[in-house]
Formats: structure tokens, sequence, C-alpha cells
């Protein structure tokens, strides 16, 4: 029996509109991460395209982040 963890985050965003300095570094930040951890899944959200996603998160503001970590079990017969 072998445990394997995962991590998975979103990234809510808003339209090119209202990017700014923060948010730009915030989406760096974001890409570095994608980078150091490659197991991870980083998915971003508009939230103007996605109302749903975001209101099923409650996203009052952006940038918005939602963490996961699930933990699954596997086995393995011989």
């Amino acid at each position: 029996m072998a445990l394997k963890f995962s991590v998975s985050a979103l990234f809510f965003g808003g339209s090119t509109s209202t990017i700014n300095k923060h948010f730009l570094m915030l989406k760096l930040g974001v890409c570095y991460l994608s980078t150091d951890f490659p197991h991870a899944h980083f998915l971003r959200v508009e939230v103007e395209e996605q109302p749903e996603i975001s209101e099923a998160y409650s996203v009052s503001a952006v940038p918005f982040f939602v963490f996961f970590k699930v933990i699954c079990t596997f086995f393995s017969l011989e």
C-alpha cells in the first residue's frame, strides 16, 4: 500500500482591465510554483468567464486562491 499526496490550486483572476503590477507579480509567482512543484496542479479561472465556479468558492475579490490537498491510497497486487 502506498500513499500519494496531490496538491491543487485554483487561481482566480480578472479580465485584462483589472490587471495591475501586483497581479502580474502573483501570476509570475504561480508560474514559478508550477515549475518548482511539477506534480502539483495550478489552474487559473477567469471570474468573468466562469461565474459559476467563482460563485461556488465565494470569490469576492481577485486575486483569490483556493488550495486542495488530496490523499489517495493505492494498492498493488503481485
